[in-house]
């Protein structure tokens, strides 16, 4: 679990957010869908086949309670095997249910939204902490994890305090590093790969040009938990607005990971 996080994130719990919407272009795409839920990892996870509307935004999210088609309904996940044990174990209870869902469209046609208890818990039982890469080395912030943090090293990185695109950038550092190397990737990310303002058109277009080492790990699950974690972070303390800005920072990562030579990128998220 987490050890800490920004008690930031409480406000996200509340029924109505304000100024926090994800952006979501053709709500009514795919009709009758069956969601498929589970546990995963401290988190309800639930997974649709259903295609992408023309110029939607590749990360969403869904307030309780939202009823579209590309929101997991109530019936798909109340009651599935491990959810009362789940929130049971956290001590979470009905907060569950105010949880905003984080939404990712992988591969061509799959949405993949997940409420992250263990991210919540977390966040709502800790002090705000400074983020970002006061030293600017390039490391961001890291809080050691008790039992000596990842197989690589370094801890997991705080939360930003705020929805300011500077402050996610700090944090990537950080969060890219950790989901990384605690994957078997060996990579430090200096600040300076990341800009949330860059186009992201094109860092998808220069993806399909990313050098492959011999002997290197695949990036694969390294850069999946980052994607999804980010993502889930952002919902969590309410920056659902980030949502192009975030996709943005994982492809700049998802882009030099490779190019430094320490793993090659394979299949698809």
């Amino acid at each position: 679990m987490r050890k800490s996080r920004n008690g930031f994130a409480a406000f996200a719990l509340a029924a109505g957010i304000a100024g926090c919407s994800g952006q979501l272009v053709g709500e009514n795409v795919g009709g009758e869908q069956q969601w498929l839920c589970d546990i995963e990892d401290g988190a309800v996870v639930c997974t649709v086949a259903m295609p992408a509307a023309a110029g939607e935004i590749g990360a969403y999210a869904c307030m309780a309670g939202e009823e579209r088609v590309t929101c997991p309904p109530a019936a798909s996940f109340e009651g599935i095997a491990g959810l009362d044990e789940l929130l049971v174990a956290y001590d979470f209870g009905d907060d569950f249910y105010a949880l905003p869902w984080a939404c990712l469209l992988t591969g061509e046609h799959q949405r993949h939204c997940a409420r992250d208890v263990d991210r919540a818990t977390a966040a709502l039982r800790s002090e705000p902490t400074p983020s970002g890469d006061p030293d600017g080395d390039g490391g961001g912030d890291y809080t050691p994890a008790p039992d000596g943090g990842d197989e690589l090293g370094g801890g997991d990185p705080e939360l930003p305090g705020d929805c300011l695109p500077a402050s996610w950038e700090a944090y990537f550092c950080a969060h890219a590093t950790h989901e990384y190397r605690s994957h078997g990737v060996d990579i430090t990310f200096p600040c300076d790969v990341f800009d949330a303002s860059a186009d992201f058109t094109g860092l998808a277009l220069a993806s399909a040009g990313v050098p492959t080492t011999a002997g290197a790990p695949s990036c694969h699950e390294g850069e999946w938990a980052m994607r999804e974690g980010a993502w889930r972070d952002a919902v969590l303390v309410g920056c659902m607005d980030l949502n192009t800005e975030i996709l943005v920072l994982c492809q700049q990562a998802a882009n030099y990971a490779p190019t430094a030579g320490v793993c090659n990128a394979t299949g698809t998220w």
